[in-house]
């Protein structure tokens, strides 16, 4: 499936309030290619399912505007995959509803413990 995907990412500089009672999940991710900057290739198991995302930019000088193209995946494929040389990140997302939008908080567990995202998804 494609879609253009429209985000704001921020850097938190601490954890907004009122997260507690929110639903979280564990997302683990794996970045192809593992050294570079902006991986073009994602795999991404999210509880019992797995997802294999291409990101695309549009413009090369505004990284905030990708096609996505995702593509589902069994627990097989995906450990496959995962074997491979790639960039693993693990975080905790909780979703938080700010107006009409969602903002997808993420807080960063392993080698990126500390870091704290927050995406904003456009229309």
């Amino acid at each position: 499936m494609k879609q253009i995907e429209i985000e704001t990412t921020y850097l938190a500089t601490k954890l907004p309030d009122g997260l507690d009672p929110l639903q979280s999940r564990i997302l683990a991710d794996t970045y192809f290619p593992a050294g570079s900057v902006h991986p073009s290739l994602r795999i991404r198991q999210k509880g019992s399912s797995y997802m294999l995302t291409k990101k695309t930019k549009l413009d090369a000088a505004d990284a905030s505007t990708q096609q996505e193209e995702n593509i589902a995946l069994t627990q097989e494929e995906f450990a496959a995959l995962n074997a491979g040389n790639g960039k693993r990140v693990s975080k905790i997302r909780y979703e938080v509803p700010v107006g009409e939008y969602t903002a997808e908080v993420d807080i960063f567990t392993g080698d990126l413990a500390g870091l704290v995202l927050v995406d904003v998804e456009f229309p």
